[in-house]
């Protein structure tokens, strides 16, 4: 049996040079279907393909990491991918679990995570009059959420706020404008 990954090719093509057998579990989960959510959510192929490029060029990030031109390569080639696979920088329908939900300025500051070690986040506020507001009001950490919203771009593609590459790689955290945000039960 051939488990095809979303638009892309079969999984164990994409899978033979990986070495690192947490991103083979990780791209796998992903695959099915039976990572990040229960089999009543199922992730939107647009999020699943989104979290295959990061995992994939984790891999070979890690495979890589000891030479840093090659590693450079890596990080620029991922970054490449996924803004050309999102290309208008927005999303709809996407599943996470909310990580942290804290205020400033009597604006919401949300984090969602959307699948192993990549988060998004919104660093401009969320007014207390929006409807998402009204919804992280009430979030819990650890709750699943609905969530559709649009990446904030920096340089033409989308910002990511790590300090480092190697930290952008292994734990990506997207700067990101929440337009929808609703509670899985």
């Amino acid at each position: 049996m051939t488990i095809h990954l979303a638009r892309g090719a079969p999984f164990m093509t994409r899978i033979k040079n990986l070495t690192n057998i947490s991103a083979v579990i990780t791209v796998f989960g992903i695959a099915t279907g039976l990572y990040g959510c229960s089999s009543e959510e199922k992730i939107p192929d647009s999020q699943r393909k989104f979290q295959e490029i990061i995992y994939i060029n984790r891999s070979d990030y890690d495979d890589a990491k000891h030479n840093e031109l090659r590693a450079e390569q890596i990080y620029a080639k991922r970054n490449k991918e996924l803004c050309e696979y999102i290309k208008t920088a927005s999303v709809k329908g996407w599943i996470g679990e909310v990580t942290s939900v804290t205020g400033s300025d009597g604006n919401a500051l949300i984090k969602v995570s959307t699948g192993d070690n990549i988060t998004l986040l919104n660093t401009r506020g969320i007014g207390r009059a929006s409807p998402v507001y009204k919804v992280a009001l009430d979030a819990e950490i650890g709750q699943k959420v609905g969530f559709s919203g649009r990446f904030i771009k920096n340089g033409g593609c989308f910002a990511e706020l790590s300090a480092t590459h190697p930290e952008s790689i292994d734990g990506p955290n997207f700067d990101f404008e929440f337009s929808e945000l609703s509670r899985i039960e």
